[in-house]
């Protein structure tokens, strides 16, 4: 069998190939496990906007030029560099290069059409999505309470504390690493149904918000809170 796992963007590519109507899902995958997952592209731009997460966007602006710069070297007469060095936002990247290059009309075309938002409740193979209260990156649409209750096969944890793709126990293992092999443990011996409690998640079926214990309280303090 085999469990799907994904992280931030990674994870939102896993759980919109499992939600879509046309695609059929292998009947090896058993489950999938999904982390930090701006799962509503929209918003989640238009948090990374905001000046306080402007280092955030720094960073992922300039690995997003250089393959734009990558690009136009290989395709000079498709991808025009002209003025990239200008811009500042998803939105304007998007609008300029991501959209038009894959027949959106829009920035806000690509994201409402291509989040995985739209096809949680459509996935029937057992799912978990965490995402932590204070990630710096995730809209209040990225975290989908109504739809983690519709749907038997969806369980959402929002820890208080984690970040983006932090979860960071001091002095022990990654606390992602070991809370995910034991997830995986207990999904792969199971094709439908509830995950498993154990260890440090807490699995609810059906599903509903819950905080994690005192390990999380005790890492990632000092994250950058979401609004």
């Amino acid at each position: 069998s085999i469990v799907l796992v994904g992280f931030s963007m990674g994870g939102h590519q896993t759980l919109k190939c499992l939600g879509e109507r046309d695609r059929t899902i292998p009947s090896q995958v058993s489950a999938a496990v999904a982390v930090s997952v701006p799962c509503d592209m929209e918003g989640a731009a238009e948090v990374l906007s905001l000046p306080s997460r402007a280092p955030y966007m720094a960073y992922f602006l300039r690995t997003l030029r250089r393959k734009v710069e990558e690009k136009h070297s290989r395709f000079p007469d498709r991808i025009d560099i002209d003025g990239l060095d200008r811009i500042r936002t998803f939105s304007e990247f998007d609008d300029r290069y991501t959209a038009p290059l894959h027949g959106f009309d829009s920035a806000r075309h690509y994201w409402r059409e291509s989040g995985c938002l739209r096809f949680l409740e459509h996935i029937d193979v057992p799912f978990l999505l965490i995402n932590a209260s204070d990630d710096p990156f995730l809209s209040p649409d990225c975290y989908p309470n109504r739809i983690a209750e519709a749907n038997a096969a969806m369980t959402l944890e929002m820890p208080p504390w984690g970040g983006h793709v932090g979860f960071v126990t001091p002095g022990q293992d990654l606390y992602l690493s070991s809370g995910t092999e034991r997830v995986l443990r207990a999904a792969a011996n199971q094709r439908k149904g509830p995950f498993l409690r154990k260890g440090l998640f807490f699995y609810a079926h059906p599903p509903r918000q819950r905080a994690f214990r005192s390990c999380c309280r005790k890492s990632c303090r000092g994250i950058h809170s979401a609004p």
